[in-house]
């Protein structure tokens, strides 16, 4: 066997193509989220339903993932991004890993043409009728205004906001949901709240509480997806 020297070009070469190897598995697995689309080919709005931006807020994307499973829209068209973090997710953290420094994907989309992961989700934003993106809170909204638990905001789709926000707190006999009807100015820059409300996309966001039990997360997060389904997608 004739004996493999490595000298420094060569040691160069194998770093090289190791970082190259692994920057592809990472852009391919962190930056790549799985995209779900389930169309009855029926006339009907286009919904697009999005969880886990931070990758340790899990109980919607369970509750999102179970639900598709058994539901198919019968007019209309359902995009679905489940898990837009799936790394962080996989790690149980809120930011998306990056080689530098963990980044919160819900802080880029006021810079979607350097942030691949941003820019994905934007393209398809754009095709809809109607945004949900579900997220999890601390504490609650309806107990510390500068809170987000237990919460519905929109800018636009206030219907929905009450009529949600009046079915959870009918239901679930636990610290009650709010509804925030969302000014620009009070918008956090570089959210994807602010992209829509910039660009005039219908945009709802859904916050359960991470102070509430994850089962119960997950039953709250059920009767959000039934009200939307039933309403836009049957």
């Amino acid at each position: 066997m004739i004996p493999v020297i490595y000298n420094n070009k060569n040691k160069i070469l194998i770093v090289l193509f190791t970082l190259i190897i692994v920057f592809y598995i990472y852009e391919s697995t962190c930056l790549n989220p799985e995209v779900k689309i389930y169309d009855s080919k029926l006339d009907g709005p286009t919904i697009l339903f999005i969880s886990g931006t931070h990758g340790n807020e899990k109980a919607p994307i369970i509750a999102m993932d179970e639900f598709f499973e058994t539901h198919r829209p019968t007019v209309g068209k359902a995009i679905i991004i489940d898990t837009v973090n799936y790394c962080g997710f996989l790690a149980n953290i809120r930011n998306l890993p990056s080689f530098t420094t963990n980044v919160n994907v819900n802080r880029q989309y006021d810079d979607i043409d350097d942030n691949h992961l941003n820019d994905i989700i934007t393209k398809y934003i754009h095709k809809v009728d109607y945004v949900f993106d579900f997220h999890e809170g601390k504490e609650y909204q309806y107990l510390d205004f500068n809170r987000i638990g237990n919460s519905v905001s929109t800018d636009m789709n206030i219907e929905d906001a009450a009529r949600l926000t009046n079915l959870l707190n009918n239901k679930y006999d636990v610290v009650p949901w709010t509804t925030y009807i969302r000014p620009a100015e009070k918008l956090v820059k570089g959210t994807l709240f602010d992209y829509c409300i910039l660009n005039s996309i219908n945009y709802t966001l859904l916050e359960s509480s991470k102070d509430v039990a994850m089962s119960l997360r997950i039953q709250q997060n059920n009767t959000i997806l039934n009200y939307i389904f039933n309403k836009y997608l049957s």
